[in-house]
């Protein structure tokens, strides 16, 4: 757990800058790529940035800030990937 306890750390200040703007250009990809064959590895790349964002987001502020305030991160994660494995 040693990368979690410095917010300021490698993994907070790349990727919660990188992951949103991998986000917006895989939704542009998917929909310019509408119907096309390729679509769906857009949806699949910018709904894991998406999953993979918040759970960062909730381990900042379970580990490094001890709020637990994360945890409701965590409760958005599994709807998120209970949503989609049932719809």
């Amino acid at each position: 757990m040693f990368l979690f306890n410095n917010e300021e750390s490698y993994i907070y200040r790349r990727c919660l800058i990188i992951l949103p703007i991998i986000m917006i250009i895989s939704i542009t990809f998917t929909r310019i790529f509408d119907g096309a064959k390729i679509e769906s590895y857009f949806w699949f790349i910018w709904s894991m940035a998406a999953f993979i964002n918040v759970l960062l987001l909730g381990i900042r502020e379970v580990f490094a800030r001890k709020n637990n305030i994360g945890y409701i991160y965590f409760l958005f994660d599994v709807v998120f990937i209970l949503g989609i494995i049932y719809i």
